[in-house]
């Protein structure tokens, strides 16, 4: 009766534990790699949305320069003449028009920060 148990209960049981353990260190290791990868799809996501905003400010402007013969002098102007639609609640955007003929100063910021 003593010796049916003697050698095999210890043994499984560390062996039950360890492999809990490997089990929610490589679960959490999963879910840390997949964390930084949506991170990262994110970031790069807004530096795209970013660059695509200011670009078309930038295309709308040099597009009224060639029609006018002089840059809006405001951002609005381009919003209510051109059609330029912008998402002003995500983003802030900065125009400042320096001068006529004089290429405007663009700055784009999300909001989030």
């Amino acid at each position: 009766m003593g010796n049916r148990n003697r050698f095999g209960e210890p043994g499984k049981r560390r062996q039950g534990i360890f492999g809990i353990f490997m089990t929610i260190v490589l679960f959490l290791g999963v879910v840390i790699i997949f964390n930084q990868g949506v991170n990262t799809l994110t970031t790069t996501s807004e530096r795209e949305a970013i660059d695509a905003v200011r670009t078309a400010v930038t295309r709308a402007a040099v597009q009224f320069y060639a029609l006018e013969g002089r840059f809006p002098p405001q951002l609005s102007y381009l919003e209510e003449r051109f059609g330029l639609q912008l998402d002003h609640d995500r983003f802030i955007i900065h125009y400042n028009a320096v001068g006529s003929n004089i290429t405007p100063q663009i700055a784009v910021i999300p909001r989030d920060f």
